[in-house]
């Protein structure tokens, strides 16, 4: 089986689960077991400091962050997704060049004491049984950019590129405004790791 990880997902209009209705979902295990992704284009109200508050951590990074949701399988799981992380205590996992997650608590305890230029903080992710994402992507559900060897650096410039047609797509296919970004952003900066 080939994988399709990493990869970019765009919810095309024929997705009928209203909870991925203009989402793009970053693609990051894909094999014969089933597939796991996180959105990223979608916030919440929820501050990454009242956040890791809760968790008896210190957030030390911007403190107007919001948690990003990731999907809507397990809302009370947390991912978290950085970009140009290296350590050697931390158990980050390799989504491809420069671009990592992490669900360790501990994890989140190092980054949010020390947190870097490109940190997403995340609940919840997007998953698939063997099978379900190839037979949505066949029905038309999802758009698959065509890229190859996705890293930070090719994401941000494939991002970039294809800016006005991501917009465009969006503008098409659910009118202007319906991609929700926020206050202050633009599609590239939402959609940067």
């Amino acid at each position: 089986m080939k994988t399709l990880a990493p990869a970019l997902l765009v919810a095309m209009p024929d997705l009928m689960d209203p909870n991925f209705s203009g989402c793009v979902v970053l693609v990051t295990q894909h094999d014969a077991t089933g597939s796991f992704g996180l959105v990223i284009n979608r916030g919440t109200d929820l501050p990454v400091r009242v956040l890791c508050e809760n968790l008896k951590m210190s957030w030390t990074g911007d403190q107007k962050a919001r948690v990003k949701w990731g999907g809507p399988v397990f809302p009370e799981h947390g991912w978290v997704l950085v970009g140009d992380a290296k350590s050697d205590v931390m158990s980050l996992q390799n989504v491809s060049e420069g671009i990592l997650f992490t669900s360790s608590p501990e994890d989140l305890r190092a980054l949010a004491g020390q947190p870097r230029d490109r940190i997403r903080v995340v609940l919840g992710f997007c998953g698939w049984g063997p099978g379900q994402l190839e037979q949505e992507i066949s029905a038309g559900s999802w758009l698959v950019p065509n890229y190859r060897n996705l890293t930070d650096g090719t994401l941000r410039r494939f991002l970039q590129g294809h800016l006005g047609f991501l917009q465009f797509i969006f503008e098409l296919l659910y009118g202007r405004g319906k991609l929700e970004l926020p206050p202050g952003h633009d599609l590239t900066s939402v959609l940067q790791v």
